[in-house]
């Protein structure tokens, strides 16, 4: 049995020397979703994965698990790279958020993606006492304006038989452009466009999972 599934615990958060133990797996989403939203808003993915799982922390390898949890965000139909500034004060898209992150600790979502939607749905930001961050503070403050939008970019089984073949792609293209279909950009990506990381410099810190 994994450490998430053990201690109702999906994100894997610390506590102490080690893990957090939660008496149910709502309880685990819950503290899941304050800390994201105390801790990482408004970061982009590259710089919160480099804090909540750093290279120094038993070998974790920050730039897959931003991708993993990019592709997850992307198949839910939020239309993002790793320069976007993620709005934690979203439920939805908190959710989506947490629901990535206990694929990528546990191999699946625990509990259910309906348990996940609920806790998201049920954490009031407004309400939580526990310690906020001056630096998350500062950048919600700056990023104001950041909002989470779906594009729907969610592949249908009509887009899948489109990709299939040139002429298909070709169609696909052609109803993007006049306003019938999903993003030209998530047609691009389906079709297998590469996302070009920004390398630069975040420090890692290894206290990035402590509640």
């Amino acid at each position: 049995m994994g450490i998430g599934t053990k201690n109702n615990n999906p994100g894997c958060i610390r506590s102490g020397n080690g893990y957090a133990k939660y008496a149910t797996l709502e309880e685990g989403y819950t503290a899941l979703n304050s800390l994201l939203y105390r801790r990482y808003d408004r970061m982009t993915l590259k710089e919160m994965f480099a804090m909540y799982a750093p290279s120094s922390d038993g070998g974790n390898n920050p730039s897959k698990y931003a991708r993993d949890v990019l592709a997850y965000l992307r198949n839910q139909g939020y239309d993002i790279d790793f320069s976007t500034r993620l709005d934690f004060s979203d439920p939805e898209f908190r959710a989506a958020m947490t629901m990535a992150i206990s694929k990528e600790e546990n191999g699946s979502v625990l509990g259910g993606e309906e348990l996940a939607l609920r806790a998201a749905r049920n954490y009031n930001p407004d309400t939580d006492t526990r310690k906020r961050y001056s630096e998350t503070e500062a950048r919600r403050s700056k990023y104001s304006d950041v909002r989470m939008q779906r594009n729907g970019s969610v592949q249908t089984e009509q887009q899948v038989q489109y990709l299939n073949n040139v002429p298909g792609i070709v169609r696909l293209v052609q109803m993007a452009v006049d306003g019938e279909q999903q993003s030209l950009s998530a047609i691009l990506r389906a079709v297998g466009s590469n996302i070009t990381q920004n390398t630069g410099g975040f420090s890692n810190n290894s206290n990035g999972r402590m509640s």
